[in-house]
């Protein structure tokens, strides 16, 4: 009975590991682009400008747009580092990841954000990679 219980919390560790894995890495992969789109767009300034006066901020469509897209692309990054069951897929899907983060960083200039996107990417597959680990039969 003993060994039981062991491996039940064994399990839930596992699982446990896998999700905060999972989060943290969709929130690595959409950060840098939303952050993008809120400075390219004036997001903040004309919701800061618009409030201050009064007003209802006028931000293009286009500007919501792009950030629900890019929250959709992390939480499908998200949802399929949650569905990997080895560490192989997870290293290249980390490593993809973590090519297209550091070009669109390149391209858009944003190196601070870029390495804290990078961070929680690699936060992320270790987390994972750790709940792998945990659940693999010895």
């Amino acid at each position: 009975m003993k060994s039981d219980g062991w491996g039940r919390l064994g399990d839930e560790f596992a699982r446990e590991a896998r999700r905060r894995g999972a989060r943290s890495f969709g929130l690595g992969v959409g950060l840098l682009p939303c952050f993008a789109v809120l400075d390219q767009r004036g997001v903040v300034q004309e919701l800061l400008g618009a409030l201050s006066m009064g007003y209802a901020p006028a931000l293009p469509a286009l500007a919501y747009l792009e950030l629900l897209a890019f929250i959709s692309l992390g939480v499908a990054a998200a949802r399929v580092m949650a569905w990997q069951q080895q560490r192989v897929e997870v290293i290249v899907f980390g490593l993809a990841a973590a090519l297209l983060l550091v070009v669109y960083a390149v391209v858009t200039g944003a190196w601070l954000v870029g390495a804290l996107a990078g961070f929680l990417l690699l936060t992320g597959v270790s987390e994972t990679l750790a709940g792998i680990t945990a659940a693999a039969p010895r």
